[in-house]
């Protein structure tokens, strides 16, 4: 996976709602496990997981895959329970061509990604949580679309945790 010069510039130290920190990328990655593992790096860098993470995530995208067919933008959501997290953290990755995950709906389906975002949360049980409001923000085509189309990654950042505190406050 290689990060243009776009993201070498904008990737910020993220943005920190509550407890989660929220990081962002625009990558080119070859298929899922390049970007998985280079999603995965950007969190040990930060010392906010174990340097297994990444190969955990892997294992379990083969047994559960996390490929979305959401519209407008297909994402997937790779995540593990195991492995070392010391900080609860999404990385939200922008997609320079789309990438081949499975479906997680029809694990015998392939789909075209245009987006991913990596979770490592700490506790189990605010996984599914997480995972709800990454829900939210996929099923909104408005924000979605806003989200992919921002050239920025202060502003993806910036959608993501406005979102994430929005539902938050809901609960």
């Amino acid at each position: 996976m290689e990060l243009n010069d776009n993201t070498e510039r904008n990737e910020s130290a993220g943005c920190e709602s509550k407890t989660l920190q929220i990081l962002c990328t625009f990558a080119d990655a070859d298929n899922k496990y390049d970007l998985i593992r280079q999603m995965s790096k950007m969190l040990v860098d930060k010392q906010m997981v174990d340097e297994k993470y990444g190969e955990f995530v892997i294992d379990r995208e083969e047994d559960f895959p996390t490929g979305i067919p959401s519209e407008p933008i297909a994402v997937a959501i790779p995540h593990s329970e195991n492995g070392s997290i010391y900080q609860s953290s999404i990385v939200a990755a922008k997609l320079i061509k789309p990438i081949t995950f499975k479906r997680m709906d029809k694990p015998d389906e392939d789909i075209e990604v245009k987006m991913v975002f990596l979770l490592a949360v700490q506790r189990n049980e605010e996984q599914l949580k997480m995972l709800v409001k990454l829900m939210r923000i996929v099923q909104d085509h408005e924000l979605i679309n806003r989200i992919y189309n921002s050239e920025d990654c202060l502003v993806l950042e910036k959608h993501i945790k406005a979102e994430i505190e929005k539902t938050e406050i809901e609960e």
